[in-house]
């Protein structure tokens, strides 16, 4: 439970197994556990607003926490915005897929919290300062932002921006990547534009941008 990821990932790969199979068998046979891991995943949402968030990893400057996603030494915690997009994409694909497949009633109440997530994930990760979305808001309210590539591919992607603040959100970044000097691509994306302070890692010196570490 320290990975908010874990939950949300895994819901999704099983709404693409669903919906690439059509399995009604399948889905019969694993309903109880189905049924378990969504129960499991809504009572991550500590206040109700439709995010879920992490009661053991709190994101907070200075207690070089781990990561509550695939990050691990970056001290993602508390609202994440990457394991929420992955969430919402996992919530739309199962509200559409276990209807077909013999599991209706698992699907009760999936869009209308999907909604919930939509309605405040722009203002909780939103940084108007950078035009961007932030990697997490910590416990202490406030927003760690690095220039965060895959946290905002991954959130227009899912569905979380309009259009135009999608557009402009990814036009800003590409142009702050190229005010970095970032423009070898041969190991991919950077996963941050900016270098993370120690005190926003869980181990010293894992913040640098241009590395190989996780491009």
């Amino acid at each position: 439970d320290e990975y908010l990821q874990i939950g949300a990932v895994a819901l999704l790969g099983l709404a693409e197994y669903l919906h690439a199979a059509g399995d009604s068998t399948w889905a019969a046979r694993y309903q109880t556990q189905i049924e378990h891991e969504i129960r499991r995943l809504r009572a991550r949402d500590l206040d109700g607003d439709g995010l879920i968030e992490s009661p053991y990893r709190l994101g907070l400057s200075g207690e070089h926490q781990w990561s509550t996603n695939w990050y691990d030494v970056v001290s993602f915690g508390w609202k994440c915005a990457f394991s929420n997009a992955y969430l919402y994409a996992a919530l739309r694909r199962l509200d559409d897929v276990l209807p077909r497949v013999g599991l209706a009633a698992l699907a009760e109440g999936l869009a209308g919290w999907a909604d919930r997530l939509r309605a405040q994930y722009i203002p909780t990760f939103y940084n108007p300062a950078t035009g961007w979305l932030a990697g997490w808001r910590c416990q202490a309210d406030q927003l760690h932002d690095f220039g965060f590539l895959a946290v905002n591919g991954l959130a227009v992607r899912a569905g979380l921006i309009e259009d135009d603040l999608a557009a402009t959100l990814v036009h800003r970044l590409w142009e702050a990547m190229a005010r970095e000097g970032f423009h070898d691509f041969r190991l991919g994306l950077p996963t941050n534009l900016w270098p993370i302070p120690d005190s926003d890692v869980a181990m010293y010196q894992f913040g640098r941008p241009f590395g190989d570490y996780q491009n």
